[in-house]
């Protein structure tokens, strides 16, 4: 039976499998106090240290929210990877899936400073703050109210003993989230829509067209508690998906340009070095051209013209 579980692991997409494991293997060890979440979130001071920091890069996109999210969460990441991988002709090879997560990633944290310097420079009694005694929960002041209320949590707080951070570090650099996980995931659910127009999908027990998934996801947030935190980290995710889009599509078909972020060299070269030496099987021929259509719809051999 192990055996038979461990073949159907190894069947699932790489890419696709690999993430989904990894994200539920760290959150379920941070969550459960096995692994420090110290070492997971982001914030520029770790960038500043000697050696940088520079794997919170990858890290802070390796947390889901606690609890239930913790499965929810990782479904998600499984399920819009897993078709960018397997169904999606754009992403037909693992180097140009890789650059897609690269891009989208580093869009999202340079949105979110931008988001900061745009509205918290000129909003500075809201500004965004972290409670002693934890690394990075997202936390608002009451301005006037201070006394009676120093700080209100707006994330799960990732606790480490003794440490603290100065609250104008954090001002000064706006970033209040620590993980985007969530906002790769509206990316993910956004570009991976975009190609089934005119087909429909389930949320939450409610038929909606395909397109309007990762808008629908964002209004979800509203009924829940933080739920306007995590739409606006969610709508970076959205933003930074539709910049892909227009830059590697839209662009190219409608405006007679170019793709303007290509795949750079060095990722093919290394994904090639990795599957050379753990013996991993190239793509199948005609892989990248299978598209929305059911399975069933691409065994009913060749098509003869009516009339």
């Amino acid at each position: 039976m192990a055996d038979q579980w461990m073949e159907a692991y190894r069947q699932l997409p790489p890419v696709s499998r690999t993430m989904a494991t990894v994200v539920l293997v760290s959150s379920v060890g941070v969550y459960t106090s096995l692994l420090s979440g110290y070492w997971f979130v982001f914030h520029p001071q770790f960038l500043w240290r000697f050696p940088p920091q520079i794997w919170r890069f990858i890290t802070a996109f390796l947390l889901t929210g606690p609890e239930l999210s913790i499965l929810f969460d990782t479904y998600f990441v499984y399920s819009y990877l897993s078709q960018l991988e397997a169904g999606n002709p754009r992403f037909s090879r693992k180097q140009d899936l890789l650059w897609y997560l690269t891009f989208v990633g580093g869009a999202i944290m340079v949105s979110r400073y931008f988001w900061s310097f745009v509205f918290l420079s000129r909003n500075a009694p809201s500004y965004l703050l972290i409670c002693p005694d934890s690394v990075f929960s997202t936390a608002i002041t009451v301005p006037g109210k201070e006394e009676d209320h120093p700080c209100t949590a707006g994330w799960p707080i990732i606790r480490n003993p003794g440490w603290s951070v100065v609250q104008m570090m954090n001002y000064l650099s706006g970033l209040g989230y620590g993980t985007f996980l969530r906002a790769l995931i509206l990316a993910m659910c956004y570009t991976v829509t975009q190609d089934q127009r005119g087909m429909k999908a389930s949320l939450m027990f409610i038929t909606i067209p395909a397109p309007m998934t990762p808008f629908a996801m964002l209004a979800f947030n509203l009924l829940f508690p933080s739920g306007v935190s995590n739409m606006l980290l969610q709508l970076l995710g959205l933003l930074a998906a539709h910049l892909f889009d227009f830059l590697t599509r839209i662009w190219p078909e409608y405006g007679g340009g170019r793709n303007l972020i290509p795949t750079p060299a060095f990722y093919s070269t290394a994904v090639q070095s990795v599957e050379a030496r753990w013996g991993a099987p190239s793509p199948a021929a005609g892989g990248g051209s299978r598209g929305p259509l059911p399975d069933s719809w691409r065994t009913r051999g060749a098509g003869h013209r009516l009339g």
